[in-house]
């Protein structure tokens, strides 16, 4: 039987059966992997202590017709900082559900890897007590997540009429879910009751949204606002749910433990 090895993050474990798991695997080489693992619900399981998510792993899988199977694995970072924290835990299960929820198949990418890694051990190391730094991580998880897939909406022009909006005198702060992008009022006025419009309270949500999108790997120096930062993460919560055509539990879960 084949067998191959890779470095992986766990982003969700599924019971199959009466003993076995579904394990999805965000991995290196080949992207999102799910995987099945024999008999880990039995007490006695060697690799049932292995799994668990957010864990990174270096893995050996060998193939199979319908699930390729964990023939080993072995630790190389648990992230017990951030399971020591609920509200770390919130966060961190907000980014591998998301992973999970927007990656449909097997496509590597670097880009997201990387993303997934830094997330993670940017909460490892922060200060049990960082509400705004979590939120801070979310939100820039969440842009980079868009960006990357290429659905980040477009916050410089209105989407229907791409009239800049720093010079449309009838700008007012709206989101568009189904045309994922900001519109101005004009359009507004126009636009179908199908039309699913969000209304963002202030003009500097968008800033900052757009100076995180803008931020890249770079250092963040502006301030930020505790408030703003709590908005636009529930903004882009309703953005990625619409995206995804579904409610995403994981974000819900997520504003209870952060408010």
């Amino acid at each position: 039987m084949s067998t191959y090895k890779t470095f992986a993050i766990i982003l969700k474990i599924k019971d199959l059966g009466e003993y076995d798991q579904l394990i999805a695997l965000y991995t290196q080489d080949l992207g999102k992997l799910v995987v099945k693992a024999k008999s880990t619900k039995k007490t006695t399981a060697k690799l049932a202590n292995q799994l668990a998510l957010f864990n990174l792993v270096n893995v050996r899988l060998a193939q199979g017709k319908t699930f390729d199977t964990i023939a080993s694995i072995y630790i190389l970072n648990d992230f017990l900082e951030i399971k020591k924290s609920l509200a770390k835990t919130a966060t961190a299960f907000c980014f591998v559900n998301l992973l999970d929820q927007f990656i449909a198949g097997q496509q590597k990418d670097i880009r997201l890897w990387r993303l997934i890694n830094n997330s993670l051990n940017y909460l490892e190391n922060l200060p049990q007590n960082s509400t705004d730094h979590l939120q801070l991580a979310l939100a820039i998880f969440q842009i980079r997540l868009l960006q990357i897939l290429g659905q980040h909406p477009d916050l410089d022009h209105c989407c229907i009429c791409q009239t800049p909006l720093e010079e449309n005198k009838n700008f007012c702060p709206l989101l568009s879910l189904n045309h994922s992008g900001l519109i101005c009022s004009q359009c507004h006025k126009i636009s179908t009751q199908a039309d699913i419009t969000y209304k963002i309270t202030n003009n500097q949500i968008i800033n900052l949204w757009q100076e995180l999108a803008d931020s890249k790997n770079k250092q963040i120096t502006f301030k930020i606002h505790s408030r703003q930062l709590k908005e636009l993460n529930k903004i882009l919560n309703d953005f990625l749910s619409y995206q995804n055509s579904q409610h995403l539990k994981s974000l819900a879960f997520y504003h209870k433990i952060i408010s």
